[in-house]
């Protein structure tokens, strides 16, 4: 546990140096709000482009319904209720000036009664979407990378990989990279799978041409 600490204070002096150096010599990006057609009080990224289609995960309250007990008497209020935050994925594209917007939920049947989702990312050709969700299992929390076909209208039925998930550690944030010198194309997530150098390592699969995926290698 020693060892961890140290190696994660100098990764942070490390990072420390880095940013002194960026104030000197900044670096020449424009960075460009995307507006509240898409941003919203609470988080909101994990982004991924499909044509037209601006896919991102959102952070939105949540309430429970529950009362919560509250000492004294507070003026004014009668009832007051617990709330939670779910993840969720969402779509957006741009009206006719080019401003995102046109929001919506993106519809994923999940068979868990709370859950989160996000991470999306989208393959090559466009035809499969990979994302990561988040669920409890055996009073654990577990993450998992899922892939959801385009079925020409939207989205079909999701699935879990199971070339690369495991119910006892968490798989997650999937990234579709295609190798064009190659022309290959893989998957790189990272998991927290025994084996592994560190407390979440970064992996990555060949995605064959029916989407199966080779075992998973280490970075």
């Amino acid at each position: 546990e020693e060892a961890y600490y140290k190696n994660k204070a100098a990764k942070e002096i490390v990072a420390c140096d880095i940013a002194s150096e960026l104030v000197e010599n900044p670096m020449d990006v424009d960075l460009n709000n995307l507006g509240e057609g898409i941003n919203e009080a609470y988080s909101d990224n994990g982004a991924a482009l499909q044509g037209e289609q601006f896919y991102f995960q959102s952070t939105r309250p949540v309430s429970t319904g529950k009362k919560i007990k509250v000492k004294g008497k507070v003026k004014g209020n009668t009832a007051t209720y617990d709330s939670t935050f779910n993840i969720r994925m969402y779509k957006a594209s741009k009206d006719e000036i080019g401003q995102w917007g046109n929001k919506e939920q993106v519809s994923l049947e999940i068979k868990a009664k709370e859950y989160n989702i996000g991470n999306p990312t989208i393959s090559y050709d466009g035809s499969r979407m990979y994302f990561s969700v988040c669920k409890t299992i055996n009073e654990k929390a577990i993450c998992n990378v899922y892939v959801s076909q385009y079925e020409g209208s939207g989205w079909g039925k999701p699935a879990p990989l199971k070339e690369i998930n495991s119910k006892v550690s968490s798989t997650k944030m999937p990234y579709a990279f295609y190798d064009e010198v190659a022309q290959k194309e893989y998957l790189l997530y990272v998991s927290n799978q025994k084996g592994g150098l560190g407390k979440f390592d970064i992996y990555y699969s060949e995605i064959s041409k029916n989407g199966s995926l080779s075992e998973p290698k280490n970075l």
